[in-house]
Formats: structure tokens, sequence, C-alpha cells
């Protein structure tokens, strides 16, 4: 008796960056992406933002830093 309800257009989500953002993002340096550009995009951002971030947290703890500003 489980009856699944109609949904609405749903848009992928990849992780933390939506798609509609990276979208976005490109539309306004005039470049037009499809959606599966736009999912890659968007995964590879998530990835290199948190390479960053560990990069950033490894020097705080080398100089003995509280604060990761």
């Amino acid at each position: 008796m489980n009856k699944s309800k109609p949904r609405g257009p749903q848009t992928q989500h990849t992780g933390v960056y939506r798609i509609d953002a990276i979208k976005d993002a490109a539309e306004s340096l005039s470049i037009n992406i499809s959606d599966v550009v736009a999912s890659a995009l968007a995964s590879d951002v998530e990835y290199r933002i948190h390479q960053v971030i560990e990069e950033a947290a490894r020097f705080m703890r080398h100089g003995r830093r509280t604060t990761l500003t």
C-alpha cells in the first residue's frame, strides 16, 4: 500500500554545490554548459575546496595555531 507521490522537477545535487550555481557562474561568463558538465564541475569544485581546507588546517597545526582564518 505504498503509493509514491508524483514529485515536481528535481535538480541534481552533488554534495554541497548545486548544479544550478555552477550553471549560473558559467552563464555569467557567457559559457553554456550541460547538466552533465555542471555536475562534474560541481563535484570537482567540492573536491578542490576540500583539499585547500585540509592543507590550511595542516599549516595551522604546524604553526601551532588554534584558529583557522
